[in-house]
């Protein structure tokens, strides 16, 4: 996941000296108008009305620029818009008199840029540029290859691999000019009016959308409807005459004019099609591969149009986790399927008067660089022009092994520092305080960060003294106790990759690595210091590792032809060695082993009863496939083959969490995270033995979305911890803040907490499982925070119970009071929910609970003399002022007898504020002879 942080950078590239010519035709100031990527982001194409930019990504920096000339301008028009060919060898500008000019990008290895010398003594910051190989540069520029007149009237271009797709308007048709073709780069054509699947054959198409791994383009007609198009394989010749290269479906047709669609853009990586539409409104559809199928899935408004303007620009991260959108008044920041991430409304401060910082009220292009570390920003306001603002991000580093322990030991990458979440290790009250910082900064060597800016696995052992990251080439380690790192990038003398994920074992690390083509599963012992690493053993892979699980001594390996393959690690005489147990396949139900995002198995019977085996071939198997979490049931057929029944958990699913049967405070579960809410599925094993026991052999699924085991919990931050022993979900919320008399905001990482085991012990009480409720709080009770959780318990079934009919017999709330009174805490909880209620809810609410007379008796009986002071404000509210006065004098009679002199004080304020009889105040104070007593600095 990403967010924000610290300070953006801001770039501008200074304009070349311009002759009178050129004076008098162009304007001093240029306004970017197109951003596109070069060689994987490595560089990248700024636009402008009349030059071409090259710029490198790391460091930024113009590597070179092409200025077109006055007569060039007068002739052909205006650079308008420039789009790049998937390999990078191509850039096509389009112009405003509808000219296409072709460059081809070229690179010079020989010739450097920015070569900077400096005497033996090296100063810091060139330590640092070499650090980045940034001391010099490749010469990267472009070069003139044609031009293309399209007198039809240009709209859209694709630049593909093979050629130049464009849609004109008068015939709407599209084009195709082919890149390498010998004969003179002829134009074919083909016609709207020839593709009878298109609903309105006198329309244009405005947009093209083509995604090369899935293959599919996405066509928008001028009048906003959405197809989905392929092209056939065959290509149109002389001899074949007329051949249909087009063949698609119309998925969406907008009911209004305010969803036209204005940008769109496709996730490869989650089969995601987001539309922004007219209205400010994202719409995102969901392509299911095996049908050739598209569908709505949901929309995501952020607020009002009135406050967000148009949708200017759009674009998915490289691994489509998230979508940014920059509006004309402000721009957001999603997850995949909703989850806002961060904005530019939830700024501390408004924006008027910020004249450097005007990247926050609208934007109108954006880029995502370095696999999504850096974030290119283009104001839309009127003195952003030539300036490019980068956001730094902060990447949340996968898991490259799924299991419940990782869950606490999240990591982010921002640029060269590591941030790893050490907030377990602090208090309880420390632990929610978001003022707290909760993470511990780690520099990533520059030796290894040189050629491995982006960290792709990461992994901490049990213990939490080290830690292992793996980029594209080798892997480093980190010690927390010494702070020292190990580098390893040669094994055998040759480089290695980790390709499929690494996990610990203890002091062991498993990792897939690969060597050239080959693919191994390596284990390396740590000794007793980070400097002492060996090799253990090694087992060769005939197939590429996709991603690798723990579970206790069983590795689950899941390769690249849908197979998952079970290893046991063996611990003999201080050896550790993986035996092969079995494998399975998944090829009926994965279809494509990239879809895979997360595994794990599960066994429907207790692991402490010792009543199954660890086995591959009988577990049951829990995907997220895309975004569909699901279950996978083991049934063999009579010919003794393996076939699985799938049961779906949840759509739109953006990580998950399986709670085994080890855990200490509850009974096995699944947790997922749905984009604006988790989802609970409590004692689903359980569930499921019931079903099988009473289905017998009947194929009829047990239904695990039932209202009996789901618990919804709805989230305003994006959670990325569990803490079931504190009974919280933490997760990480984006704040802006304005720094005073400095001219820009900072962008801040904010460690959420939001209490759950008040939602678990509502669904318990809700199926009338009272004492397992009370063991299960039970656990908790050493918790500061332990009465807040009950707090909130009481009053959310309050709020949802307050308009039932109190003759209902089936009210939670008396449950919810029965299970209190199993607590010395009760009366305590009790008034502080009572006070931070509505008054209107007290009738019912005192009607379940107990009367606030008879619950203030009970506070003077036990001697809680706090918690029946703040009785005393409830009772004030509803009974005679007479009463209130006695019940004071007795509060304050008990609390200067154990000479509890700041709740005197309390209570005298109290009398005095409620208390104007002149002659009722004066008989209080006579009944304060012994007040004379009290300690002088409380008096003061």
């Amino acid at each position: 996941m990403y967010w924000p942080v610290g300070v953006p950078s801001v770039f501008q590239a200074k304009s070349a000296p311009l002759t009178g010519l050129e004076y008098a035709s162009m304007a001093l100031e240029e306004k970017i108008l197109a951003l596109r990527r070069l060689y994987n982001g490595s560089h990248f194409i700024v636009l402008t009305s009349r030059r071409i930019y090259i710029w490198q990504s790391r460091p930024t920096v113009v590597v070179s620029c092409i200025t077109r000339t006055a007569i060039s301008l007068t002739l052909y028009g205006e650079n308008k818009d420039v789009f790049v060919k998937q390999d990078s060898q191509f850039a096509v500008v389009k112009t405003s008199l509808g000219f296409l000019f072709i460059y081809s990008i070229y690179g010079n290895t020989s010739q450097k840029l920015y070569k900077f010398h400096y005497s033996h003594s090296k100063l810091s910051v060139f330590d640092f540029l070499d650090s980045y190989r940034s001391t010099e540069y490749d010469f990267l520029y472009p070069k003139f290859k044609t031009m293309i007149k399209v007198d039809s009237g240009l709209l859209c271009i694709l630049a593909l691999d093979e050629f130049l797709l464009f849609s004109t308007v008068n015939p709407p048709s599209i084009q195709s000019f082919f890149w390498y073709k010998e004969s003179n780069h002829t134009v074919t054509s083909d016609p709207i009016a020839e593709m009878d699947w298109i609903e309105d054959q006198n329309v244009a198409i405005n947009d093209m959308i083509y995604e090369k791994n899935m293959d599919i383009y996405i066509w928008i007609s001028l009048n906003s409807k959405a197809y989905f198009v392929r092209r056939n394989s065959y290509i149109k010749s002389k001899n074949q005459g007329s051949v249909k290269n087009w063949t698609g479906i119309c998925f969406y047709i907008p009911e209004t004019e305010e969803e036209y669609i204005v940008k769109a853009d496709i996730n490869m990586h989650l089969s995601l099609i987001a539309f922004g539409c007219k209205n400010g409104k994202v719409k995102l559809f969901h392509y299911k591969k095996i049908k050739n199928l598209i569908t709505h899935l949901h929309t995501i408004v952020l607020d009002s149009f009135h406050i967000t303007g148009n949708i200017e620009c759009m674009a998915w991260s490289e691994d489509g986790n998230v979508f940014f959108v920059g509006f004309r008044n402000t721009w957001a920041l999603w997850s995949a399927y909703g989850c806002l991430l961060s904005s530019a409304l939830i700024a501390e401060h408004t924006f008027e008067g910020f004249t450097e910082e005007i990247y926050m009220t609208g934007i109108s292009h954006v880029l995502w660089l370095n696999e999504g570390n850096d974030l290119i920003i283009i104001s839309n306001g009127e003195k952003s022009f030539g300036k490019l603002w980068k956001l730094n991000i902060a990447r949340a580093i996968p898991y490259s092994s799924f299991s419940s322990k990782n869950s606490i030991n999240s990591i982010l990458q921002i640029s060269d520092r590591l941030l790893v979440y050490k907030g377990y290790e602090k208090s309880d009250i420390d632990l929610i305080n978001p003022e707290e910082c909760h993470w511990q900064q780690i520099r990533i060597p520059l030796d290894y960060f040189r050629n491995n800016c982006y960290i792709k696995y990461s992994a901490i052992t049990s213990c939490g003294q080290y830690l292992v990251i793996a980029g594209y080439h080798g892997i480093a380690y980190y010690s927390f106790v010494s702070e020292k790192w190990r580098i390893i990038t040669k094994d055998s003398n040759s480089n290695f990759q980790v390709s499929g994920g690494m996990c610990w074992y203890h002091n062991v690390l498993i990792a897939s690595i690969q060597i050239n083509n080959i693919y191994e599963l390596k284990l390396f012992s740590r000794k007793s210091t980070i400097d002492d690493i060996r090799i253990l053993s090694a087992i060769n892979m005939s197939i590429p590792v996709c991603s690798i699980t723990l579970i206790s001594e069983n590795l689950l390996v899941y390769t690249q032809d849908n197979s998952v393959l079970q290893y046991l690690i063996i611990v003999n005489n201080k050896k550790v060695k993986l035996v092969f147990v079995g494998s399975i396949s998944l090829k009926d139900i994965v279809y494509s082993s990239k879809s895979l995002r997360a595994f794990t198995w599960c066994f429907l019977t207790d692991q402490a009863q010792g009543t199954f085996i660890n086995n591959i071939h009988i577990a049951n198997i829990i995907i997220l496939l895309d975004d569909k979490l699901m279950f996978l049931k083991p049934n063999k057929n009579s010919d003794l083959s393996m076939k699985y029944h799938v049961y779906l958990f949840s759509e739109k699913v953006e990580h998950f969490l399986f709670v085994n049967h080890s855990s200490q405070y509850i009974k096995p579960s699944i947790w997922a995270f749905c984009g604006t809410e988790i989802k609970i599925w409590m004692d689903f094993s359980n569930t499921i033995i019931e079903d099988i026991n009473t289905l017998g052999n009947q194929e009829i699924l047990p239904n695990l979305n039932n209202d009996d085991n789901l618990i919804t919990i709805s989230l305003d931050f994006y959670p990325i911890f569990l803490l079931l022993n504190k009974g919280i979900i933490l997760g990480i919320k984006n704040g802006i803040t304005w720094q005073k008399n400095l001219d820009y905001f900072d962008f801040k990482i904010n460690t959420i907490a939001k209490p759950v085991l008040p939602y678990i012990l509502e669904k318990y009480l809700y199926r009338t499982r009272i004492e397992e409720s009370v063991i299960l709080a039970s656990k908790y009770q050493s918790i500061v925070y332990f009465n807040h959780m009950l707090e909130l318990l009481l009053h959310n079934v309050l709020e949802k119970e307050i308009s039932f009919s109190k003759e209902s017999n089936d009210l939670l709330l008396p449950r919810v009071v029965s299970f209190l009174k199993c607590f010395s805490q009760m009366l305590d909880i009790v008034v502080a929910c009572a006070r931070k209620m509505e008054v209107s809810f007290w009738e019912y609410f005192f009607s379940v609970v107990g009367s606030p007379r008879d619950l203030f008796e009970d506070c003077m009986k036990l001697g809680k003399l706090e918690t029946a002071a703040e009785y005393l404000i409830i009772l004030h509210t509803i009974e005679a002022s007479n009463n209130l006065s006695k019940d004071i004098i007795r509060v304050l009679e008990n609390a200067l007898q154990f000479k509890k002199w700041k709740l005197c004080m309390e209570l005298f304020r109290f009398f005095v504020l409620y208390n104007n009889d002149e002659l009722a105040l004066k008989t209080f104070t006579l009944t304060l002879d012994i007040f004379k007593n009290m300690p002088l600095e409380i008096k003061e």
